[in-house]
């Protein structure tokens, strides 16, 4: 905390990804310009032609983590316990696998009668691929016990997926409010929780078809790179000035 203070103490100007960050700054000690808060990495290119309306969709989008933040196998584990008949005509897409990951999926009864996809954590794979299976994902779950404003919940949600996301720091309730344009995981390591919310979410399409209408106009409005280049490239000016 010392280092923070410390730190920040130095800070002329600040950018964050999140509004909780700031006011951490703040309560840290940070007295000087507070620039706004921006997308980690500088927004997002939605290419629109590529968000597939909901009835057309038939991938369930897994991030991969699990190195002792991230809890992807608790994840496949709730998903794994949902009804059979849920999940058979659909492809099970885990990108950015650790090892771990891996192995578990390898060894499971239950996906290797499944269609799984697996993209290893490491593994090249294009932004615009990601964004391609994103566009035709019914949901995207992710959790993790600690984190900031993921950039690849941002993206999904951009693409239409509907978000399963933890909320560990209290940050993705600022996008996500939860029954509305997504579910908030209040538990990320509660397997039957997550189960829960995975199982009502392929049981109402209606909600999904909300939250992507939702979802879309949100993350063009805050996160589209077009929009935000000319204000970040303003705020910049304005310091050099």
């Amino acid at each position: 905390t010392q280092e923070a203070k410390q730190f920040l103490n130095r800070v002329d100007y600040l950018i964050t990804d999140c509004q909780r960050d700031y006011k951490i700054a703040q309560n840290l000690g940070f007295k000087h310009k507070f620039l706004g808060v921006f997308p980690g990495n500088g927004g997002i290119s939605i290419p629109l032609d590529a968000i597939v309306p909901i009835s057309q969709r038939q991938t369930i989008m897994v991030k991969g983590y699990d190195d002792g933040v991230g809890q992807a196998i608790i994840v496949l584990k709730a998903l794994a316990n949902v009804d059979i008949k849920l999940l058979k005509d659909k492809q099970i897409v885990v990108y950015s696998a650790d090892q771990v990951v891996i192995d578990y999926l390898k060894q499971s009864t239950v996906f290797n009668n499944l269609d799984v996809k697996i993209f290893k954590r490491g593994q090249f794979l294009s932004n615009s691929t990601l964004l391609s299976y994103m566009g035709n994902s019914l949901l995207h779950i992710a959790s993790s016990t600690s984190d900031g404003m993921p950039n690849a919940l941002l993206e999904a949600m951009g693409m239409g997926a509907f978000p399963i996301q933890s909320n560990p720091g209290h940050v993705t309730e600022e996008v996500i409010t939860h029954h509305k344009n997504g579910f908030l995981i209040h538990n990320p390591l509660d397997i039957k929780d997550i189960e829960q919310l995975i199982t009502e979410a392929l049981n109402n399409q209606a909600l999904l078809e909300h939250a992507k209408d939702i979802n879309v106009k949100l993350i063009d409005k805050r996160c589209n790179r077009l929009h935000l280049q000319p204000k970040i490239q303003s705020l910049y000016t304005q310091i050099i000035k």
